[in-house]
């Protein structure tokens, strides 16, 4: 690691541009507080006209004691029981990380927050627990593993400098005055949305919401700014663009492939799963995906975060070395058991004892079970049927399973299954399930695989008049199903 020993300076103008942007929320908040005073004082004068008049509407005296009870109840503040995000990260166990990120908070001005921790989902962010606006309160920062281990350490160093350019700023604190007041409004506006006056607090708060989001983008490009000063501004752009599709990728790994097995009970290697699914054509379209719609987004009013090229230009613009010179060192490297971690955040969403499988055994021993429950619910309409028959039974067999389940999509699995499981008990094939692949069928030898949902799936077509002919060729027509 290489660093320049001055530490970088906070944003020019950052003192003055806070005291506008604290300026706009507050004078949003007394806005909204004299119109709410508006209308509890119509409330209270027409509710007194009413009692002190000859004849007393009962209906009308009900709604506004309603209408103003519910704003009241609306101002109260409501309490937000703090919830971990994820497993709490601790110097002892990772001193190498934390150094690091000691080093990045020396650059950056910033006191490193008292709480770190590791996040299931492709995300950073930084706020305060507890205290009064600010004063007693402790820093926390959360940091995604899927940036942990799809990054480098100079794109990671990016990400963390940004979350670290917000205390800077004076972002965590302003945020967290624009995030309250917002709660409040919305609440006064779900409680107003049946009656006539919603239509002044609807129109407030999107007003309001236009406003802070504009400030939140502005925040947004600040800490960019101190990214791109503590990592450089390449890495900054690579954290924005690429290497955040990376961990959308690693999020999307996650949910696919590791958490659906620990829901029943399996667990998987997951740092060496990931370096699998990374490589699959499903990884390859999926990035592919990604980049197209990033280079889609325009901004909308109502975001909090300007597009990425609009973010990527403004770092170009003001182009920065960095003070710290990591490379392309993967940030996985800052870890001593980053597998370790990886099984805490799944343990923190998916929180009873796993049984640990390595990959290539849960085919086997997750998914054939699964496969054979399907096939032994159906097995009478197989009955008599070998794979070869399927192209001429394809309208009877469906007539069947489509009789117990509807949708094309429920006989295509069930006949999938069926095939997976001809194939392990009759011809001593197995189940192999590989991370980002479909799960296949690979012959004894070893030499042929072939996909059961895929060859279902071929059924579909219009026209299968040549299906007995391409089993014949494979040597599986005669399979018995």
């Amino acid at each position: 690691m290489t660093v320049s020993s001055a530490p970088t300076a906070a944003p020019r103008g950052s003192a003055l541009s806070m005291a506008l942007r604290a300026s706009v929320v507050l004078l949003f908040g007394l806005g909204f507080f004299a119109l709410v005073a508006a209308v509890l004082l119509g409330c209270g004068g027409l509710a007194w006209a009413i009692v002190h008049s000859h004849h007393i509407p009962v209906k009308l005296l009900v709604v506004l004691v309603i209408v103003a009870g519910g704003l009241l109840w609306a101002l109260i503040p409501r309490f937000e029981r703090w919830v971990p995000p994820g497993p709490h990260l601790r110097r002892e166990h990772e001193p190498r990380f934390f150094a690091w990120l000691d080093r990045l908070g020396e650059l950056t001005g910033q006191k490193v927050p008292s709480e770190v921790y590791l996040l299931d989902d492709a995300n950073a962010f930084v706020t305060a627990r507890g205290g009064v606006f600010g004063i007693g309160s402790r820093r926390v920062m959360g940091v995604g593993l899927p940036f942990i281990q799809g990054m480098s350490q100079a794109e990671l160093g990016a990400v963390i400098g940004h979350e670290l350019g917000h205390f800077a700023g004076g972002d965590v604190l302003l945020g967290g005055l624009v995030y309250r007041l917002r709660r409040v409004i919305l609440r006064v506006v779900a409680h107003m949305r049946e009656s006539v006056l919603a239509v002044p607090f609807l129109a407030y708060a999107k007003a309001y919401l236009r406003a802070s989001a504009g400030i939140s983008r502005r925040q947004e490009l600040a800490a960019d700014r101190v990214s791109a000063r503590v990592a450089g501004t390449d890495a900054a752009c690579a954290a924005l663009s690429g290497a955040a599709g990376t961990a959308l990728m690693h999020h999307a790994y996650l949910e696919t492939e590791v958490l659906p097995l620990a829901r029943v009970g399996v667990g998987v290697p997951i740092a060496s799963g990931w370096e699998i699914w990374a490589r699959s054509d499903h990884a390859s379209r999926l990035r592919l995906a990604l980049e197209a719609s990033a280079s889609r987004h325009e901004a909308e009013p109502y975001d909090t975060h300007p597009p990425t090229p609009e973010r990527i230009a403004a770092l170009k613009a003001r182009p920065e070395p960095g003070l710290l010179a990591l490379g392309a060192a993967p940030a996985s490297a800052l870890f001593d058991d980053l597998e370790a971690c990886a099984r805490r955040v799944v343990a923190h969403v998916v929180p009873h004892a796993l049984t640990p499988y390595r990959w290539e055994e849960t085919g086997g021993a997750v998914v054939l079970p699964i496969y054979r429950s399907v096939a032994a619910m159906h097995a009478q309409a197989f009955a008599g049927l070998t794979l070869g028959d399927l192209g001429e039974q394809r309208e009877a067999l469906t007539a069947r399973l489509e009789g117990t389940h509807d949708g094309a999509d429920h006989v295509t699995r069930t006949i999938g299954a069926t095939i997976a499981v001809a194939l392990v008990d009759r011809l001593a094939w197995s189940l192999v399930n590989r991370p980002g692949d479909p799960v296949r069928a690979r012959s004894a030898s070893g030499s042929y695989e072939i996909d059961p949902l895929a060859l279902a799936g071929e059924l579909r077509a219009p026209d299968v008049s040549g299906w007995r002919e391409r089993r014949r060729r494979e040597g599986l027509a005669d399979l018995a199903l």
